[in-house]
């Protein structure tokens, strides 16, 4: 049975990438150095690169599934975002790039709840 989109056009399907791509990607270079958990003397959080990750791999791409699905394979949402939000002070940017990993888990059917109970003075649901 084939998918369509609401206006009854087939629904693309999204090839997984392969580690290949995922390893030449600017997401997973990122990652490597500040929030991947394999990595070793990552650099401290920086808001610049959230900034910039939102700017380059969400907004510029139109909000492609395959970005947003690279930065939820590299843990984005559980490594860096949560565990540096502060409701007061973060940005637009912040909170709409934890909103599009949450979508995204809930695209992909994998658990989205679980990364806010470990914080859960900023999420109390």
């Amino acid at each position: 049975m084939e998918t369509t989109t609401e206006k009854g056009t087939p629904a693309k399907k999204i090839a997984a990438p392969s580690v290949s791509q995922i390893n030449a990607e600017y997401v997973t270079q990122l990652a490597n150095k500040y929030w991947a958990p394999h990595a070793k003397d990552k650099l401290p959080f920086d808001s610049k690169v959230l900034e910039d990750v939102y700017e380059k791999e969400i907004l510029t791409s139109k909000f492609s599934i395959r970005k947003i699905m690279l930065l939820e394979f590299s843990q984005y949402l559980e490594n860096y975002l949560w565990v540096n939000y502060t409701p007061e002070v973060s940005s637009k940017a912040f909170i709409m790039s934890i909103c599009c990993i949450v979508n995204e888990k809930f695209r992909e059917n994998v658990p989205a709840w679980e990364v806010f109970k470990k914080k859960p003075r900023h999420f109390p649901f």
